[in-house]
């Protein structure tokens, strides 16, 4: 049965990612802050990765499939930019025990840009760079610990206004000067509507909960899921035909 074996694949995955974490040999008691071990892993998986795309053998950017490649591909194959860096990063993360989250910030056209990852540890959000990354954005969020709350932006008519008007931050300052706005995008929904045909944008600004975000990097566990409601459903149809021809 295809949810069962999506399952086991699922098993086999965070397995591998665990191995991986394990050659990694990174640990948090090195660090003098938890930012400073996020971004040495960080810095590990973006050294461990090609982002030569002219180079590129199994990763094609403009041909991704709906759930992308799964992170066992990502750390198999070792290709890929920020967003292929994002996932391989949240369910390092995942694995961990920390409840991570990607995060896009999209340029002034409001195209995607960057991805990043979002960490919430220690009672509050941490924004951790994931691979192939800006160099100047990289190094102000290395300085200090910052969180999406620091944007104050507000979509009105056709422009963005400031919410407050306190001080600007070098974090909030460089995303003003760069981008238009951010979207945690763990909760799929721009995705389905451009499936569908749409040409539009859903922008999530809920940073979304530790399930949701687990399921959506976690490519066979969703495989598994659809298999298995296809099933039941399938169950149900079929039972519910042979209920009503009996009574025909």
């Amino acid at each position: 049965m295809l949810a069962f074996y999506n399952a086991y694949l699922h098993y086999k995955e965070e397995q591998f990612i665990k191995s991986y974490i394990s050659k990694m040999a990174i640990t948090e008691s090195r660090y003098d802050s938890k930012v400073e071990y996020f971004h040495a892993i960080s810095d590990f998986v973006d050294n461990d990765f090609n982002k030569n795309q002219s180079t590129w053998k199994y990763t094609n950017l403009k041909n991704r499939p709906f759930l992308r490649q799964s992170a066992h591909e990502l750390l198999t194959n070792k290709e890929g930019v920020c967003g292929e860096g994002a996932r391989v990063m949240i369910r390092i993360l995942q694995s961990l025990g920390y409840d991570a989250t990607r995060l896009a910030f999209y340029s002034k056209k409001f195209g995607a840009a960057h991805a990043l990852v979002s960490v919430y540890a220690d009672g509050a959000e941490m924004v951790v760079d994931s691979i192939n990354y800006p160099t100047e954005l990289n190094q102000i969020i290395r300085k200090n610990s910052h969180s999406m709350s620091e944007i104050d932006l507000m979509y009105y008519g056709q422009r963005f206004i400031k919410k407050s008007s306190h001080e600007l931050t070098p974090f909030a300052k460089f995303f003003q000067e760069h981008y238009s706005t951010y979207s945690y995008e763990a909760t799929p929904y721009s995705k389905l509507i451009s499936a569908l045909g749409f040409n539009k944008h859903i922008f999530n600004y809920d940073r979304p909960n530790k399930l949701l975000s687990y399921i959506v990097e976690s490519v066979f566990l969703i495989k598994s899921i659809v298999f298995f409601i296809a099933f039941l459903l399938w169950i149900s149809v079929y039972f519910l035909a042979r209920h009503f021809m009996r009574k025909i």
